[in-house]
Parts: C-alpha cells; sequence; structure tokens
C-alpha cells in the first residue's frame, strides 16, 4: 500500500486537494497529519482516499464526525501506527471552542491505550502531529542555524503530555521511519535514542503543504483484513487501518 503523506495544512483545502491530484497519482492514500482545519471552518465531501489524524488545531468532535478521519489512534497495515493530538502554546489567546479546544491532546487514558498499542505493533512507520520530546529542540535548534529564524517559542511543547507519551515510545522502540508536522519546517534527521544505540529512525517534519511518499505492509498472511474493531470508547483499527 502505497501513501502520500502531508505535513498541516490549515485550512488551504482548495490548494491541499489540488496537490493531492498530482501526490495520488500512484498511491493508494493521501494521510494529512493534522491542523486540517476542521472547526474553524465547515469541511466536507473529501474524496475517499484523503485520510487525516487530527492536530491541536482540530476540533475534536468536528474531526471525529467526518469520514476520512482515521481516529485517535490505530494501526496502519501492518507495519505503520499513527497518532493525533497536540499542545497549542497559544492557547491562552484563543477562543474556547472556536479556536481552542480543551481536549486537543489525547487523555491520560488514551495516551496509555495507544502507547499499549505501539508496543504490541512495533511499527517500522510512525505517523504523528507531534514528536518525541528530545526530538523538538534538535529540530528548533537546526532550523535557527539554516534558515536563521528562531522558533524556541515553540520549545514548551516538549512538556505536554502528547510528547512525553511519543518519547516512552519511541524509547521502547526505534521506528525505521517517523513522519510529523506541527512544528512547520521540513528537514530530515536520523538518530537513536541514545549514542551507543544502533537502532535510528529517521524522523521527517513536513512543513504546510508539504508531501512526503512511503510505502506500508497490507497484508497479513495472505489476506487483507480491513476495518475497526472496537476497545471500550475508541475505535482502534484492525490489521488494516484504511477503510474505503
Amino acid at each position: 500500500m502505497k501513501l502520500a503523506i502531508c505535513g498541516d495544512i490549515h485550512g488551504k483545502v482548495g490548494e491541499f486537494l489540488r496537490q493531492c491530484k498530482r501526490f495520488k497519482l500512484d498511491k493508494d492514500y493521501v494521510i494529512q497529519l493534522g491542523d486540517f482545519g476542521f472547526g474553524f471552518m465547515r469541511i466536507e465531501n473529501l474524496p475517499k482516499y484523503v485520510k487525516f489524524i487530527r492536530g491541536n488545531h482540530d476540533s475534536p468532535l468536528a474531526a471525529a464526525e467526518s469520514p476520512n478521519h482515521l481516529g485517535k489512534f490505530g494501526r496502519i497495515g501492518q507495519n505503520a501506527f499513527f497518532m493525533g493530538g497536540a499542545y497549542s502554546i497559544d492557547w491562552m489567546w484563543r477562543i474556547p471552542g472556536a479556536s481552542w479546544w480543551h481536549d486537543e491532546e489525547l487523555s491520560e487514558e488514551d495516551l496509555l491505550a495507544a502507547e499499549k498499542l505501539y508496543r504490541e505493533i512495533k511499527p517500522d512507520i510512525v505517523l504523528t502531529h507531534e514528536a518525541p520530546r528530545s526530538i523538538v529542540p534538535a529540530i528548533l535548534d537546526r532550523f535557527k542555524i539554516e534558515k536563521l529564524e528562531d522558533r524556541d517559542y515553540k520549545l514548551p511543547c516538549v512538556d505536554s503530555r502528547t510528547s512525553k507519551a511519543l518519547q516512552r515510545m519511541w524509547d521502547f522502540w526505534q521506528p525505521k521511519e517517523w513522519f510529523f508536522g506541527h512544528y512547520h519546517i521540513s528537514g530530515t534527521w536520523l538518530t537513536s535514542p541514545r549514542y551507543d544505540c544502533s537502532n535510528e529512525t529517521q524522523f521527517r517534519c513536513l512543513d504546510e503543504l508539504e508531501f512526503a511518499s512511503v510505502e506500508v505492509e497490507d497484508r497479513i498472511g495472505g489476506k487483507t483484513r480491513p476495518g475497526y474493531k472496537k476497545s471500550g470508547s475508541l475505535y482502534v483499527k484492525d490489521d488494516l487501518a484504511l477503510p474505503d
């Protein structure tokens, strides 16, 4: 299963869909990594091949009502894991229920369930809106050096429960590739949790409306098994996480 991955779009739906037509040519799905714009505007009738996880700039309720929403977290195919949610550093200047949502991050219960699934899957590919705690300072420092622009104001994100949970996941298991958005930076980093660790992960931060490609194994035991399985109030994806 071939996927096109896209960074934040912040309501630029028309431009996003125009880009999708170009990047979708040889892909099965386009997966957008959050901050789509749900809640800021009415978004309907997206193509079936477009899927998304939610960011901090998405209303959790509006996102969940969309048939294109992948869910809070889950599995894609045999070897990929996804999780939405993030922390807004500017929440105090936003309007609750209109431009900021108190449940923008997954709850502690949801994060524990996501971490449990991550440990079970031991994924090769991870798709998230936020990044693990230790990765954020590195990408902000590199951006400052290369672009001569200071974005240290984003550093409080590392103290969010989302970033900390993702760090625990990465400390436990290092996937081959990890895609995320949120920081509006384009870059790739190859790193491991410890200097003496041979398991390195290629982290790729996608800028707004930036696309990348990845291939996911979608067959287990020769059969494709699409659909969801319900776990409490959560909808956790089954072996193939992308329904029609």
